[in-house]
């Protein structure tokens, strides 16, 4: 594919947070090699997934390097991966030909970096390991920029997260602590555009504007 980019509108499309936690929960029990979630800021999708793996992960989030990866991911090998809002990863073709390697469809995964010699042996990193690492991959905006970001997606599930303005606001009651601020909203789900989490907590810091 080497059209413009474009948003993929393919995937599972999932409106309740039910529904994300049990497919995520197959993610934790080793069901799902690749899962790549979709959907816009202040859902809760970190948290879930967070909630989900309690056990050693390896979670990296912001910016990094292609090559910083691929030390980190022998250094956390065998451990599941969480890629958290890295888009610019997956725009660099060294970061899609890193991501088709780690999301093998295998059980154990071959993982190569063939440049960058020196500062890997001064690391004891080997230019070559196996791991049986699986990826989530967590995404405000996912684009297919060419045909190896396509075949990234062909090796998961890609899942469409959502929810209606009820539905966070429902999951927002399980931990938001002011009543007053809660209500507020809650009579006012109509009036959101993009219902988020964050607009609870920027209720909350600016708390005399509300009540």
């Amino acid at each position: 594919m080497t059209q413009a980019a474009h948003a993929i509108p393919l995937g599972i499309r999932v409106t309740t947070y039910a529904k994300l936690e049990r497919i995520v929960l197959a993610f934790a029990r080793g069901d799902l090699n690749l899962l790549i979630l979709l959907g816009s800021h202040g859902l809760g999708k970190s948290r879930i997934i967070h909630q989900a793996l309690p056990g050693p992960v390896y979670w990296l989030d912001g910016n990094t390097s292609v090559f910083g990866l691929y030390c980190a991911l022998w250094r956390h090998r065998h451990q599941p991966v969480v890629l958290d809002d890295l888009d610019g990863l997956y725009a660099s073709r060294d970061g899609v030909r890193l991501l088709k390697c780690l999301t093998q469809s295998e059980p154990v995964k071959r993982v190569s970096w063939h440049t960058d010699a020196p500062s890997l042996l001064r690391d004891e990193i080997p230019q070559k390991f196996t791991t049986t690492s699986r990826v989530v991959i967590i995404t405000n905006d996912w684009k297919t920029l060419n045909r190896d970001v396509a075949a990234l997606q062909d090796r998961g599930h890609v899942v469409l997260f959502q929810p209606s303005a009820l539905e966070i606001h429902l999951r927002t009651a399980e931990w938001f602590w002011d009543q007053e601020i809660f209500d507020f909203l809650g009579e006012r789900l109509h009036w959101l555009q993009e219902a988020s989490m964050r607009h609870y907590l920027a209720a909350w810091t600016t708390a005399p504007e509300y009540t």
